[in-house]
């Protein structure tokens, strides 16, 4: 375990010191479409609900460029949506490390595609808005994978993620998300 942590530590380090400079960092703006599916992984997770979730996502990143084609940074996806019919209000936020490859990894890149990984932590919050019913608080580890290609001549971003919940309170759930958003700047 410890040798993987060495070595992830020396190819970060490496990474970093072949970017320009830290005065090239990129803000990068993407605004889209989300769908989030939460779900019980057991059946006695503790709840017996499944949220289907349609929202408006918008995934600001602070990135570092590595030469052309790569980037390292932080992004803070946020989102807002509803489900369809129990009048619930879905909240979505995280702060994750990105690394980016290709497409939109920098604003200077010329490559057609693109793709990158984020990971952190973040939380999916569900609030009930015309029923007294309990909110729901699914936070913990954050993953997001996507791809970015030109659809129609627009940059656009496909990607699918999810939370695993670490609240012991709502019980084992897990939450699906899957955003096609729009790049503004790049």
């Amino acid at each position: 375990m410890k040798l993987k942590l060495i070595i992830t530590l020396i190819a970060g380090m490496s990474l970093a010191s072949q970017a320009q400079d830290f005065s090239d960092m990129q803000w990068q703006h993407e605004l889209g479409y989300e769908f989030a599916v939460s779900y019980p992984t057991t059946p006695n997770a503790g709840g017996e609900y499944m949220y289907l979730i349609n929202g408006i996502a918008y995934k600001p990143a602070y990135m570092m460029p590595v030469g052309h084609e790569m980037s390292v940074g932080l992004t803070a996806p946020v989102s807002v949506g509803f489900t369809g019919d129990a009048g619930m209000l879905g909240v979505s936020y995280a702060l994750a490390a990105q690394v980016s490859a290709g497409m939109g990894s920098t604003i200077a890149s010329t490559a057609p595609v693109g793709m990158f990984m984020a990971l952190g932590g973040g939380s999916y919050d569900i609030y009930p808005l015309f029923y007294d019913l309990e909110s729901v608080s699914l936070y913990g580890a954050y993953m997001n994978l996507g791809c970015r290609f030109y659809y129609y001549g627009s940059p656009t971003t496909l990607s699918v993620g999810g939370w695993w919940n670490a609240n012991p309170v709502v019980g084992d759930y897990r939450m699906a998300v899957l955003r096609m958003t729009y790049a503004l700047n790049y």
